[in-house]
């Protein structure tokens, strides 16, 4: 799993999370024999320019609303959402 890099605003010149993916996907690919890289969810701009292709992904998520358990997972799951949504 890659996870998006931080780092302190004043080094951004010197390129370091560039540097550092580069030298970890040379060690997975080279020496781990890792055939495929996932950068998980999202279409961050950074992520294009580390990979060939793009593979688009679509999940079902299903409540059942007779139930008290199926409108609680329904408005958690939305909740969520809205989260996200807030505090991207």
């Amino acid at each position: 799993m890659i996870v998006k890099l931080a780092y302190d605003g004043e080094y951004a010149h010197t390129s370091v999370g560039t540097v550092l993916t580069a030298h970890l996907m040379r060690h997975v690919i080279d020496v781990d024999k890792v055939s495929e890289v996932d950068y998980l969810m999202g279409d961050d701009p950074y992520k294009r320019d580390w990979m060939s292709h793009r593979r688009e992904r679509y999940g079902l998520i299903a409540f059942n609303p007779r139930f008290v358990a199926g409108i609680a997972g329904l408005v958690r799951h939305r909740l969520g959402i809205l989260k996200k949504e807030l505090f991207r």
